[in-house]
């Protein structure tokens, strides 16, 4: 939501803070199962500060029992299967947005090598 000017007779006055509503920085795509539902709801908080940090937004899709974690050009996924701590979804997600703000500065290969 913006807020308007209070206009009065050709004078406005402008506040210097505009209100706007908060958009996430976690967003699920589709449908995600309960389990990882919960992981994100445990995990909330600091995957939006680390968000904020990175200056991305963070996609996360599921197919299966594969998640699909994007926040710039590297896309990667983790395997519920073989995932043996929930620690190890909210690192996947942290090191996918770590890779995706080196990219610029080390390029795409090396930052696909830190992630591999």
């Amino acid at each position: 939501m913006n807020i308007n000017p209070i206009c009065n007779e050709n004078k406005c006055t402008y506040q210097k803070n505009s209100f706007k509503a908060r958009k996430p920085e976690v967003k699920i795509i589709n449908q995600v199962d309960d389990y990882v539902q919960e992981i994100l709801n445990k995990y909330n908080a600091p995957l939006e500060n680390h968000a904020k940090m990175y200056g991305k937004d963070i996609k996360i899709a599921q197919k299966e029992n594969s998640v699909f974690i994007n926040s710039g050009v590297i896309t990667s996924s983790i395997n519920l299967r073989k995932m043996s701590h929930a620690r190890d979804f909210y690192r996947g997600i942290v090191d996918n947005l770590r890779v995706n703000s080196e990219i610029e500065k080390n390029g795409l290969k090396k930052s696909l090598e830190k992630l591999i």
